[in-house]
């Protein structure tokens, strides 16, 4: 994608996206206190979900334009939205170097992180990003009414039926 901003079809399926993802964080944050121990490859799998949904949330709030990432401020001004947005704090920088080195990498980083003594800080994550994230829906709403609040619903139907359809 270029530069350019998307037009409104594209922004609004982005939005979708957007929700799912801030969903999807919300709901792994409230799975985890279940899996104490992370000993099982499921329980393993939902940290990683967690992990990947916070890097994902995090280019999408603090990163801003480039490649091909939806950005926050596709759909809010740039100024606007950095002078809003909670500051990317120390916790939030670390999480996403984390994400990158423990689970989207493969890195010798993870050799060290890997220790059982080292567990995320997944309650105080969740915290900053959703409040960066409640910013963006308050800011994003009167400027796009036409997205809809609980589209994200469609969204998580749309994904439940491409598994079902590749599991056959």
């Amino acid at each position: 994608m270029s530069n350019a901003k998307p037009d409104g079809d594209t922004l609004k399926k982005a939005f979708q996206h957007v929700r799912y993802e801030a969903w999807m964080l919300k709901q792994t944050s409230r799975m985890l206190p279940s899996f104490p121990n992370l000993q099982e490859p499921c329980d393993r799998a939902v940290l990683e979900s967690f992990v990947i949904h916070t890097r994902n949330l995090l280019d999408f709030l603090y990163k801003g334009e480039g490649k091909n990432y939806i950005a926050a401020e596709h759909f809010i001004n740039a100024d606007v939205w950095r002078a809003q947005r909670p500051k990317q704090t120390r916790l939030l920088r670390d999480a996403y170097k984390r994400a990158n080195n423990d689970v989207a990498h493969l890195t010798y980083t993870r050799l060290e992180n890997s220790k059982s003594d080292n567990p995320w800080p997944i309650p105080e994550i969740t915290k900053e990003i959703l409040e960066a994230y409640a910013v963006f829906e308050k800011l994003v709403q009167p400027k796009h009414p036409n997205l809809n609040p609980n589209q994200h619903q469609a969204n998580i139907i749309s994904v439940s039926m491409v598994v079902r359809s590749s599991s056959h």
